[in-house]
């Protein structure tokens, strides 16, 4: 159980260290490499909702639970003077939201091996699922410090995936009209009727 228990600890290293920030950055590649640059600007979104999170604390202003010491390589207390602060969770906003989009994104890559978006899957899902549990194991936060983490940050997803699917029209509306007017909608309208005519 101790094995377990200091595993699980571990997961918020991600969110304390600049393993977060490396992961973002292959995403990004990942993306570039695929020429689909609108995604970055969805991708920052969801990468800045530590400082969504950082705006809560600062409105709610509660203390963190009595001997909590940071341990983390980056000290976001230091940085971030809201990050002092307990409530809400922002390792868990911070997971919600940036894996979550990754997740999401897992479904929406086209020409993606299958086994590789299995791993991402399994791998966004588990930083999720237990990142709440470790900053609670950690003496971080309460437990309702990271069960209004996740809910701010599923609303904070939602925003995210809403702007990218703006994104995505607007590119897609940009694709079909660049160029082409209604004579050329009408020919390719013909020409496929022709089609199905034969």
């Amino acid at each position: 159980m101790e094995i377990l228990a200091g595993s699980i600890k571990e997961v918020s290293v991600v969110g304390s260290s600049p393993i977060i920030f490396i992961i973002a950055l292959l995403v990004a590649l990942f993306l570039i490499v695929r020429q689909e640059y609108w995604r970055l600007i969805t991708l920052a979104l969801s990468l800045v909702s530590g400082l969504y999170s950082s705006l809560l604390k600062y409105l709610f202003n509660e203390q963190r639970p009595v001997g909590y010491i940071s341990t983390g390589f980056i000290p976001w207390e230091r940085v971030l003077k809201s990050e002092a602060y307990s409530f809400p969770s922002t390792h868990t906003v911070w997971y919600t939201v940036f894996f979550g989009y990754l997740f999401y994104l897992s479904f929406k890559l086209r020409g993606v091996d299958k086994v590789v978006r299995h791993v991402a899957r399994f791998f966004c899902a588990f930083m999720i699922v237990f990142v709440g549990l470790s900053r609670v194991l950690l003496g971080a936060h309460f437990v309702k410090d990271v069960v209004f983490g996740y809910l701010f940050g599923i609303v904070y997803l939602s925003a995210v995936i809403f702007c990218e699917r703006l994104l995505y029209a607007k590119r897609n509306r940009g694709n079909h009209g660049h160029g082409r007017g209604s004579s050329y909608a009408l020919k390719d309208f013909w020409n496929k009727d022709q089609q199905k005519n034969c």
